[in-house]
């Protein structure tokens, strides 16, 4: 196989596997640092209302 091919697709296939590992810690984040609790966050209005309510552990657990 020619090198500049197997670059191409080495290329392709960290780029799948990174999305899908990090679709993976977004959707944990929830059950390991959970929201606040008084409030909707299921809604954007409910989000806009309880934003005061987070901390800075809720938004950095991604990185």
């Amino acid at each position: 196989m020619k090198p500049i091919l197997k670059n191409i697709l080495a290329i392709v296939a960290g780029l799948v596997v990174g999305s899908i590992i990090n679709m993976g810690i977004v959707r944990i984040s929830g059950f390991v640092i959970t929201p606040p609790e008084r409030g909707d966050i299921t809604t954007m209005e409910g989000l806009k209302a309880t934003m005061h309510l987070f901390e800075p552990k809720h938004f950095f657990f991604h990185f």
